[in-house]
């Protein structure tokens, strides 16, 4: 692994892999036909270059702020990277938001241009998410978007030359913007500089066993939404950082072949995944017969074992999950399994960086201690209040707001409600926000 030092950025993150394995498979992204294309870091970088030195010559003004709309892809990373590279901030937008918060957020965060990717399932909602793209904003369609308004990417990397020499960020400076939900149910701009897209990731890493922590030999399958804060941070960021490949997925309803395709190391549960730990081993085998066989004694494992070979997280070494409660089934099949399940507990607002319920120190309902240089209490009303070193710039042209959400004393009112046992750990009651969303 690199220097840690060394890769304060993303952009220090990409020029590292470029350098050091030009010829690795960074990216993988299915087609509509049932192949896959594979990127390597050198065709990441160089479609990176290309598309900065095309924002370079559009003349806009330094740190203007550009956003990108659609499903995860590989081309939504090889976009925010271009960003970057041409000194501009990135905008993105939380996947639910309407028409109406779609088009708030262009327009409080001034985007200037829109890079416009692969739409969503539902096929009225994209139409509503792109129809709130007003007509003066240019467009750019990533090469997995469906035809409209703007100029294809391919198009505009063909005739571009690369950027040969890029300017690194201040590792201060503002990197990007993710609108997202508020309490008064107008969309929030949450603002995080540089640094903490590499910190955060370096340090969870850090407080993993070693024989859970990321490398580049890893793989993970790309299911948590990059335009939200955890998928930003384990698909993304963490990629960057530690350079292990990403495998995105087809459609929502095929996990299980995308599951196969990839055969991850790293697994980030979802709910959508769960349903897969009651799929028999066998096809041939009924799911009664499953059932009985998993409660035979010396039996049980092995069933357990191949039915994670059947899904395809036969490689997976550790499994993480954020986002909501982990049903007790659900936890006892990863456990029985042999397969750690990591709890997490962040916000948008702390980049995900706050607890963690690490192996042999969980307790039942509860999302673990605080990560390190962390802090958290609990106010008089039950609210949980967090300060850490992932904590945001503030919100993007907010400053009351901001002011709002902190206490005296620096910390986050995260507005959830919680109790810590005498061991430190935090039970979360009653839940405002999103996990790391």
């Amino acid at each position: 692994m690199p220097d840690p030092k060394s890769l304060p950025t993303p952009m220090d993150c990409l020029l590292y892999w470029e350098r050091q394995s030009p010829f690795a498979v960074y990216l993988t992204q299915p087609q509509p036909d049932g192949t896959v294309v594979d990127y390597r870091w050198c065709e990441v970088a160089d479609e990176a270059r290309r598309m900065a030195s095309h924002l370079l010559a559009l003349g806009l003004p330094a740190k203007s702020t550009i956003a990108i709309l659609g499903q995860n892809s590989a081309h939504w990373i090889i976009a925010d990277l271009a960003i970057w590279m041409a000194g501009h901030v990135s905008v993105t937008v939380c996947p639910d938001a309407d028409r109406r918060g779609v088009a708030y957020a262009l327009g409080h965060s001034e985007a200037r241009l829109v890079f416009v990717g692969r739409p969503f399932e539902n096929a009225a909602h994209w139409r509503d998410t792109e129809a709130a793209v007003p007509q003066d904003i240019p467009v750019i369609r990533l090469p997995q978007a469906e035809p409209g308004r703007g100029e294809a990417w391919y198009a505009i990397v063909a005739a571009t030359p690369r950027l040969r020499t890029v300017a690194l960020p201040d590792p201060g400076a503002l990197a990007t913007i993710l609108y997202v939900p508020g309490s008064t149910g107008r969309l929030k701009g949450v603002m995080h500089r540089f640094r903490t897209l590499c910190e955060a990731p370096r340090a969870l890493n850090d407080l993993l066993p070693p024989q859970h922590r990321r490398t580049s030999a890893d793989r993970l399958l790309a299911y948590l939404p990059l335009a939200q804060c955890a998928g930003r941070l384990v698909v993304e960021c963490a990629s960057l950082y530690f350079g292990y490949r990403v495998f995105f997925y087809e459609r929502s309803d095929t996990i299980l072949p995308d599951l196969r395709r990839a055969r991850p190391t790293l697994f980030h549960a979802i709910p959508r995944a769960w349903a897969l730990c009651d799929l028999p081993f066998s096809p041939y085998v009924s799911l009664r017969l499953h059932r009985w066989l998993l409660a035979v004694p010396g039996v049980s494992r092995g069933v357990r074992w191949l039915q994670r070979r059947r899904i395809g997280l036969d490689q997976a070494r550790v499994a993480f999950a954020a986002g909501g409660p982990v049903p007790h089934e659900v936890r006892t099949w990863y456990r029985v399994a042999g397969l750690e399940l990591i709890l997490g507990y962040g916000l948008p607002e702390n980049f995900g960086y706050s607890h963690l319920s690490l192996p042999g120190q969980g307790r039942e309902g509860y999302v673990g201690r605080c990560n390190p240089g962390v802090e958290c209490r609990i106010a008089g009303n039950g609210e949980v209040l967090v300060k850490s070193p992932g904590q945001m710039m503030g919100y993007y042209k907010a400053r009351e707001k901001t002011a709002d959400s902190l206490t005296p004393d620096g910390f986050f009112k995260t507005r959830d409600q919680g109790e810590m046992d005498a061991l430190g750990r935090l039970r979360l009651r009653r839940r405002r926000h999103v996990l790391a969303g």
